[in-house]
């Protein structure tokens, strides 16, 4: 398990607990783990069911979300299938449809109306979306993902992902998070270069201030490439044994000094965590909000 980077600024957020229900006339119930107690039921609704779940879960609420299938592709009726009227709020793609809407309804709808619903669409699937190859803005900075690795097979880079941070501008991000480091960056135990070219050269391409990878499972860095700063952080809870380290070395299960890493978004400043209280933090399930609250 790598560790974890926090940045420090006005973030929230929260998670909605799935519980996927199957059930038909030639299929047998199976059992789900369902919380004990939540604050908020949200049965069945399709992609509707799955917004209203994260919208409450991101307020703080237990949120419990029961739906058939796959979370958020079943339609709330047969006939209604589970399509989106899906616009960018620029451009003139969604004055024509809501015209063409208008239209077809025999001009009883209410423009302000359709308008908050295509805002609403809009900013829930972004929510939905998978970080990778994206960009977001976090407490003003532009921050880009890349994860797995540049190895053949089902663990390799995601080449759509990659070429869209490779179409955006130099210096089109602030902050580059990847699950892979650099090439060259450190050598394994049979004296083999780690890291990926691939990433190298995105890190070129893109110069963003700040790069933090993962992976390797030690500290490395920071390491300077032309106008970024790259950072490696540590395994977050070595194993209590591996195979290369036969003797126990991790007995308690200690979090790692150096698998968490603080930016502080006023001052552009990054730091490896490795504060004496780190050490006491230790065991198989870890409150990794309670960690990142501590160290804020």
């Amino acid at each position: 398990m790598t560790g974890g980077a926090a940045i420090r600024g006005a973030v929230t957020g929260g998670a909605a607990t799935g519980a996927a229900v199957t059930g038909g006339a030639r299929r047998r119930p199976r059992s789900v783990a369902v919380p004990a107690e939540c604050d908020v039921l949200v049965l069945g609704g399709g992609p509707a069911g799955t917004w209203a779940a994260l919208g409450a879960a991101s307020s703080g609420a237990r949120v419990t979300l029961v739906d058939k299938g796959y979370c958020g592709t079943s339609g709330s009726t047969a006939a209604a299938g589970n399509n989106l009227w899906l616009l960018p709020p620029d451009g003139p793609a969604r004055t024509e449809a809501v015209a063409a809407r208008e239209v077809a309804g025999g001009h009883l709808t209410d423009r302000r109306w359709m308008s908050r619903a295509l805002d609403r669409t809009w900013d829930a699937v972004g929510q939905l979306a998978d970080a990778c190859g994206s960009v977001v803005d976090v407490a003003g900075l532009r921050v880009a993902f890349l994860g797995l690795i540049e190895l053949s097979g089902r663990m390799d880079l995601d080449e759509r992902a990659y070429a869209r941070l490779m179409r955006l501008e130099p210096g089109g991000v602030d902050v580059l998070i990847t699950h892979d480091g650099p090439y060259g960056m450190s050598r394994d135990l049979r004296g083999g270069v780690q890291g990926s070219a691939k990433l190298t050269r995105l890190l070129e391409h893109l110069q963003p201030r700040l790069h933090v990878s993962g992976h390797y499972h030690h500290l490395n860095g920071p390491r300077v490439y032309g106008r970024t700063t790259s950072y490696a952080l540590a395994q977050l809870v070595r194993p209590k044994v591996t195979r290369w380290e036969p003797e126990t070395t991790n007995p308690e299960q200690r979090v790692t000094a150096g698998s968490v890493g603080l930016l502080d978004t006023g001052i552009g400043d990054f730091t490896y965590l490795d504060d004496d209280w780190l050490a006491e933090v230790r065991g198989d399930a870890l409150d990794l909000t309670a960690l990142v609250a501590a160290a804020c």
